[in-house]
C-alpha cells in the first residue's frame, strides 16, 4: 500500500509508503525521462506485520528501486517494458539478514554471507546485472529509527553509471526526511558505484519504481522518499 503525499517543485518529491509481502509502487515523474542524471533517497526501516513474526531471527528479502518505463509493466511484471536500478537479495543456501540486537538500536544484517547489492536492468523477464556489493544494505527493525539509501543514475552510451551511499549498519543514526533531503544536496555520491549497458531503446524511464517481496510478514517502510534530477 502506497500513499504519494507532497511534491516538491518540479525536480524533486516526497512521499510515504510502506510495502509488504510481494508488492510495488510505481510512480510517474514530472520531468518524464527528461534528466542525463537522476538520484533518489528513502529513509526506511523494516517492521513486523504482526506479533507472530517479532521473534523471526532471519528474513530473506528481494527488492528492486530505480526508474523504470510507464506503470503498466514494472519492475515486478514478467513483461517488464524497460527497468534500470538497484537491486538487492541473498544469495546462496545459507545466506540470511540475521535480526541483531544492540544499544541503541536492532536491525537485520547480512551476516550469514552471500551477495546482497546489484546494478541492474530488466527487459520482459531477464535481469541483467553486475555485483557491486562493496556496501552490503542493513535494515533497522524497531521502527524508532530510520536510516538511510541513496542511489544516482546517470546516462551514457553505451553504459549506465550507478552510485550508492547508505548509513552504515553500526552508525545508529536517525535520519529524517528533512535530512534526507540535506543528504541529497551534496555534489556527488561515490560510496559505490558501477557501469552496467542500458538503453531506452525499450522504453522512456520515466518512472520511479520500488518492489519489495518478502514471505516473513515484515514490510519495508520508508518515512520518506526524494527523487531529484541532478542534471
Amino acid at each position: 500500500m502506497a500513499n504519494i503525499q507532497q511534491r516538491q517543485g518540479e525536480n524533486e518529491w516526497l512521499s510515504g509508503l510502506e510495502l509488504s509481502g510481494s508488492d510495488q509502487i510505481g510512480y510517474t515523474l514530472p520531468i518524464g525521462n527528461d534528466w542525463k542524471t537522476i538520484r533518489m533517497g528513502i529513509a526506511y526501516c523494516v517492521r513486523s506485520l504482526d506479533t507472530d513474526t517479532l521473534g523471526v531471527t532471519t528474513i530473506t528479502p528481494t527488492w528492486f528501486m530505480g526508474i523504470c518505463s510507464g506503470t503498466a509493466s514494472m519492475v515486478k511484471s514478467t513483461n517488464c517494458t524497460n527497468f534500470v536500478g538497484f537491486r538487492w537479495t541473498v544469495a546462496g543456501p545459507t545466506a540470511a539478514y540475521d535480526f541483531a540486537t544492540a544499544n541503541p538500536d536492532t536491525y537485520f544484517w547480512l551476516q550469514q554471507g552471500g551477495t546482497t547489492f546489484y546494478v541492474c536492468r530488466k527487459l520482459v523477464n531477464t535481469v541483467t546485472d553486475t555485483n557491486s556489493d562493496a556496501a552490503a544494505l542493513s535494515m533497522p527493525a524497531s521502527g524508532s529509527v530510520n536510516w538511510y539509501w541513496m542511489g544516482e543514475i546517470t546516462k551514457g552510451t553505451p553504459n549506465f553509471t550507478f552510485r550508492q551511499s547508505l548509513t552504515a549498519y553500526n552508525a545508529w543514526t536517525d535520519i529524517t526526511t528533512t535530512g534526507l533531503r540535506k543528504l541529497m544536496e551534496n555534489p556527488t555520491i561515490s560510496q559505490t558505484s558501477a557501469t552496467l549497458l542500458a538503453t531506452e531503446d525499450s522504453g522512456s524511464l520515466d518512472t520511479f519504481n520500488i518492489y519489495w517481496n518478502e514471505t516473513k510478514k515484515h514490510r519495508l517502510e520508508i518515512a520518506g522518499v526524494v527523487v531529484r534530477r541532478i542534471e
